[in-house]
């Protein structure tokens, strides 16, 4: 039974690895040649790497924004218009605190 158990988390696992490395292979090998080319860099010194350094740090800079804008802290473009339609009530008294209008209307 436990041998069981083993043997279907080790597939589970092993499938999500792959999931994982289909979905993010371009990343991964990026971050890998950009650490290999600035260390290879700092041996030899050779103006040879700075176009593998400069093509792999574009593109994990661009894939760390990207990975930033979909998983980020701040809200997303339907969490943004749903917090507009809500805050439509704060934007009236902010605005008629700032207008000192008794008769203000939107």
């Amino acid at each position: 039974m436990e041998r069981e158990q083993i043997e279907t988390i080790k597939l589970t696992i092993l499938k999500n690895l792959k999931v994982f490395w289909n979905e993010h292979w371009l990343p991964i090998f990026s971050l890998i040649v950009l650490v290999v080319s600035c260390q290879l860099f700092n041996w030899t010194h050779s103006g040879f790497l700075y176009l593998p350094m400069f093509v792999s740090g574009w593109l994990v800079v661009m894939f760390a924004l990207k990975y930033k804008s979909e998983n980020s802290i701040f809200p997303s473009k339907k969490a943004t218009k749903n917090m507009q339609k809500n805050s439509s009530y704060e934007m009236y008294t902010v605005l008629r605190v700032y207008t000192n209008d008794p008769n203000f209307q939107e």
